[in-house]
């Protein structure tokens, strides 16, 4: 967060967050903390100790919450909750803020300085009680606190006009690194309007100095400047600027106003990491359809390849020489027979202790079993072209979705069956603000049983729950945890997905039709996906253990029973994808 637009909001925190009680507080792994306010609509204070760019704003909406609280936010709740905000200033000239409660000389201090951004408590003689993300260097709890360093910056008179002249020959890039290096007030959003104001003219001296001056007057306007989506039409375009007074630099780009820097930055930094999120997720979803589709691509080219090495025909051919010329006279472990489709000689090789009779019929099977793996060929060849073009149809897709058409894009994802990739949790995720609703209607929604992400969730005919883990860590998951013991598990005699067939009615025995569909989404989930038939153990989750020391992903069954099925994909079998299976950052 910029120095000249913390300060800036901070003066509109300061009338607004003192007198106000703390009634709850959280440390959100892996950057945030939250202190929630008796406002009207319960706002957040909301720190963000990202490595790029930390910041703080008021944050409105309900959000998740480990279920474990780190030690920092224990103690963040047994020092605040309940008590009032005192005070909330910046201390210092760096981007320290400091938030004091009354009666009991407790502080937090939140320090917003890029890659060591992190959080303090400090008791009512000045030490740190606790500390969030530890820093190397920086006080440890039992410790008294101390400002970091100072940065060692000059006023515009200690610098030499040699210097400015030297300043004056630099690109614009490292001409605002080395004037927010250099000069003392100076901040990362000034510099850049030193370098894009229409005062190029006149000398760079009096370009800072008069950029100095109107960041100290100009009046508040809050800005959030828009990125190219604005003007695509796109459901929300991504913010490229928060700004607390119209910049020369973003003139050309389109700018939503705002009544104050507080509502600002509640629209800005969440859209901001909306947009990231959205990014970055379909980078790696775009790049898992891309090996998938190459994995696919040399599979059929294997499988044309086999096709085409072997012929039946010519092994009929060859067993029905064999039958018309028994007594053919041998050479070795060969026999020599007249080529009825020609004027030469066909020379057979027998295996060592066959006769002609023995090696004919071993012909004749051999051509029945490669009429069959043909025939099992076609239909594989059939399969993998199909699921190729619903890659490169999912690519497409991909390539111009909106963050809110993402979701559907996951799904669709891991029916197709896509595995190999994740969605990065980068410094820029940021737990999205859930809808409103009492604390009652919260409850209700965490008890409702839908799995996390990594699990996918299906609905069969007849209304049926299947949920299927995607990784050894879901299928752990999912099987220790989720599964409840009168629900039915299913798994392929092959590595592969954990299946849970859900049973809210805790019938004695799971239905036919769920049974055998589940068991085929078992076996299409596993390493035996291109056999013809699958066995598939199923028994209720309560006969289902992980062994001691076993890594995730490993069962060890008790009494079961086994299905012989055919693997089937889910787009043959499902109603339909349900919501929650694969889901944004932070929702559960």
């Amino acid at each position: 967060m910029d120095l000249l637009l913390l300060r800036r909001l901070l003066a509109e925190l300061a009338a607004a967050v003192p007198g106000c009680r703390v009634e709850q507080a959280y440390a959100i792994p892996r950057h945030h903390v939250a202190l929630v306010l008796a406002l009207p609509g319960r706002p957040r204070l909301w720190f963000a100790a990202e490595a790029q760019e930390p910041h703080l704003y008021l944050r409105h909406g309900p959000h998740d919450a480990p279920v474990r609280p780190p030690g920092f936010a224990m103690a963040l709740r047994k020092a605040a909750r309940g008590r009032t905000v005192a005070s909330i200033r910046q201390l210092g000239d760096d981007r320290v803020v400091e938030l004091r409660f009354c009666s009991t000389g407790t502080r937090l201090l939140l320090e917003l300085i890029p890659r060591r951004a992190t959080a303090y408590l400090l008791d009512a003689e000045g030490r740190v009680a606790a500390v969030w993300m530890p820093r190397r260097g920086r006080p440890r709890p039992g410790e008294p606190y101390r400002l970091p360093a100072p940065a060692r910056r000059r006023s515009l008179p200690a610098i030499s006009d040699t210097e400015w002249r030297a300043w004056g020959r630099l690109d614009e890039r490292a001409l605002r690194r080395r004037l927010v290096a250099e000069l003392a007030g100076m901040t990362a959003l000034v510099a850049r309007e030193v370098t894009v104001r229409g005062e190029a003219a006149a000398p760079l001296a009096e370009r800072v100095e008069m950029e100095l001056s109107r960041a100290a007057a100009a009046p508040t306007h809050a800005l959030v400047y828009l990125g190219p989506g604005a003007t695509t039409g796109t459901d929300r375009p991504e913010p490229i600027a928060l700004a607390p007074y119209p910049l020369a630099a973003l003139a050309a780009s389109p700018a939503r106003a705002f009544p104050s820097l507080i509502a600002a930055a509640a629209y800005y930094y969440p859209a901001r990491a909306q947009a990231r999120w959205a990014a970055s997720t379909r980078a790696a979803l775009a790049a898992a359809l891309r090996t998938g589709r190459a994995r696919l691509e040399r599979a059929l080219q294997r499988l044309e390849a086999d096709t085409e090495s072997a012929d039946p025909d010519a092994l009929r051919r060859r067993a029905d020489l064999l039958l018309a010329f028994p007594h053919a006279p041998r050479e070795g472990n060969a026999v020599v027979l007249p080529d009825l489709e020609g004027s030469g000689q066909v020379v057979v090789p027998l295996a060592p202790g066959r006769g002609p009779i023995q090696e004919a019929q071993q012909l004749y099977r051999r051509a029945r079993r490669l009429e069959q793996a043909r025939a099992h060929a076609r239909r594989r060849r059939q399969e993998i072209v199909r699921r190729i073009e619903g890659y490169r149809a999912l690519e497409l897709r991909v390539a111009g979705a909106a963050p809110g058409q993402l979701a559907a894009c996951e799904r669709e994802a891991a029916v197709l069956g896509v595995g190999g990739w994740s969605r990065p949790a980068g410094d820029a995720e940021i737990p999205p603000a859930h809808p409103g609703g009492t604390a009652t209607d919260r409850a209700a929604r965490r008890r409702a049983a839908r799995p996390p992400a990594g699990i996918l969730e299906l609905e069969l005919a007849g209304g049926h729950r299947v949920w299927i883990g995607r990784s050894a860590t879901a299928n752990d998951l999912l099987t220790r945890r989720l599964a409840r013991s009168y629900d039915w598990w299913l798994h392929a005699d092959a590595p592969g997905s954990h299946v849970v067939l859900r049973n809210p009615r805790r019938l004695p025995q799971p239905p036919p039709d769920a049974l055998a569909a589940a068991a085929a989404l078992a076996a299409w989930f596993s390493k035996a996906r291109g056999s013809d038939t699958v066995e598939v153990r199923w028994t209720r989750a309560a006969d289902v253990r992980r062994p001691k020391g076993a890594p995730p992903g490993r069962a060890l069954l008790g009494h079961h029973r086994t299905l012989q099925v055919r693997p089937r994909p889910p787009a043959e079998l499902a109603v339909a994808p349900r919501d929650g299976d694969l889901r944004g950052p932070g929702e559960r």
